[in-house]
């Protein structure tokens, strides 16, 4: 099985405690109708985008460019807010639905008129790209039994303003700044659905705050494995005393929960996430002792 790689991007509002996100249409086959953070696949045009039409004269080179240009093309394609800088090296988000020609990018892009490549090398202003903004913060691998499996790296990156957003119905039936405590209460009492991965970042952003979130930055590369426990799965965590490690970990299907996995002992350590079967992801819930 395939696995594709994708980037995702933390919106965040410190000021105003608040995140970016959007409510998957129901008729997408990935995570329909959950919350989730603006992202998608990385594209071969997002690794072969010109440095020159982004700000890294102003960092080092990374070698995540294409994931840093996937996840800025993603979240201006479903979101119509777009990071650049200008000649004076000034951040801007751009805004489809209070600018005119930035509406008129975000329509040509999302019909297939034009690419992020044209817009932005074409544009008279002299914008960059703003790829140096976004800061690494996790990466997530879907577990083994999906019919997908996603490699997907987290970016934060902070705003000023709560930008009004232009929805791509494609992608998104809704998008709405919340506050990541009241997007989890309404997850964990099922009147909204969240994936576990959204679920657990959320978790440990309300823990720690908003402010500084790239001191939370982890290089692990999350595989949640799944057990079987009846009405509702439990996503076993990296470091999760029953967790599976080795070279197969990624590779572990789902299993029938054995008496170890149900009833740990005193001094076990506990790291992972439970959720309800019917709907998906319903009663999500996080349990971690590190």
């Amino acid at each position: 099985m395939s696995i594709r790689t994708s980037a995702s991007l933390i919106i965040v509002n410190a000021t105003k405690g608040v995140v970016l996100m959007g409510r998957r249409s129901g008729n997408v086959s990935f995570m329909p109708n959950a919350y989730v953070f603006p992202g998608g696949n990385v594209e071969l045009n997002d690794e072969k985008l010109p440095a020159t039409l982004t700000n890294l004269t102003t960092c080092s080179a990374p070698a995540d460019f294409g994931r840093r240009v996937a996840a800025v093309r993603e979240l201006f394609e479903e979101c119509g807010l777009l990071p650049v800088v200008n000649c004076h090296n000034q951040r801007r988000l751009l805004n489809a639905t209070s600018d005119q020609m930035v509406r008129e990018w975000h329509s040509a892009i999302s019909e297939g008129h034009r690419s992020l490549f044209d817009v932005v090398s074409a544009n008279s202003n002299n914008l960059l790209l703003d790829i140096c903004s976004l800061k690494p913060f996790s990466n997530w691998l879907t577990p083994f039994d999906y019919a997908k499996r996603f490699d997907t790296y987290f970016y934060v990156m902070y705003v000023d303003r709560c930008e009004e957003t232009h929805v791509s119905f494609q992608e998104f039936d809704e998008v709405k700044w919340v506050r990541p405590s009241e997007i989890l209460t309404e997850a964990h009492n099922g009147n909204s659905i969240l994936a576990p991965p959204q679920a657990y970042e959320l978790t440990r952003i309300v823990h720690h705050g908003l402010d500084d979130l790239q001191r939370l930055h982890s290089d692990t590369k999350i595989c949640p494995q799944l057990v079987d426990a009846g009405s509702e799965v439990i996503a076993l965590l990296n470091g999760d005393y029953a967790y599976k490690d080795g070279q197969n970990s990624t590779k572990t299907p789902m299993r029938p929960i054995s008496d170890a996995e149900r009833n740990h002992r005193e001094g076990d350590r506990i790291h992972r996430i439970t959720f309800g079967k019917k709907p998906l992801w319903s009663n999500i819930k996080i349990y971690s002792s590190q």
